[in-house]
């Protein structure tokens, strides 16, 4: 079942879990992971919305996220490293 506020875009995933968004409220994101036993943890927020995808880098130290903006596509990267 889909929870409530999950943003409907590709997660990430990894050994360590599956990285989502939340939308937390009007413009506001919460970047989570979903990690083996049910824990969620929230690692940032932003208030950029990922547009289609987030993305895992193989050490797990790298999450990017497209996001679109009126100008065009732009990519924003998050060191996941440290949360």
């Amino acid at each position: 079942m889909l929870q409530r506020n999950i943003v409907t875009i590709d997660p990430g995933i990894s050994a360590a879990g599956i990285y989502y968004v939340r939308k937390l409220s009007g413009r506001k994101y919460g970047i989570y992971l979903y990690r083996p036993g049910g824990k969620e943890k929230l690692l940032f927020e932003t208030t950029e919305r990922p547009f289609r995808r987030i993305s895992v880098s193989a050490d797990r130290r790298h999450l990017v996220m497209d996001v679109a903006k009126v100008e065009g596509m732009r990519i924003s990267v998050a060191d996941v490293a440290h949360w």
